[in-house]
């Protein structure tokens, strides 16, 4: 068996790795967002909200950059596709 030989077990395992990876991230992002969107509809600052979530500030400060562009309907699935694509 050569060591340039298709060894497809090991290739299907790192593309389902791959793909919870995303997967994993992308959740993160969506209830992130969630969160951070509920709590400026309440009128919370970034402050506030970087406080009662106990997040990464720079993850929260991320989202409410994004998201004052679609205030105030807050529009979580453009959102996300928007902090996705970064």
């Amino acid at each position: 068996m050569s060591i340039f030989e298709y060894d497809q077990e090991t290739h299907m395992k790192q593309e389902r790795e791959e793909s919870l990876a995303i997967g994993e991230k992308k959740g993160h992002i969506e209830t992130l967002t969630q969160l951070t969107v509920r709590k400026l509809i309440k009128g919370l600052t970034v402050e506030e909200i970087i406080e009662s979530l106990g997040a990464d500030a720079d993850e929260i400060r991320e989202i409410y950059e994004v998201a004052s562009k679609y205030a105030p309907d807050y529009d979580v699935d453009q959102i996300c596709e928007e902090l996705l694509q970064k």
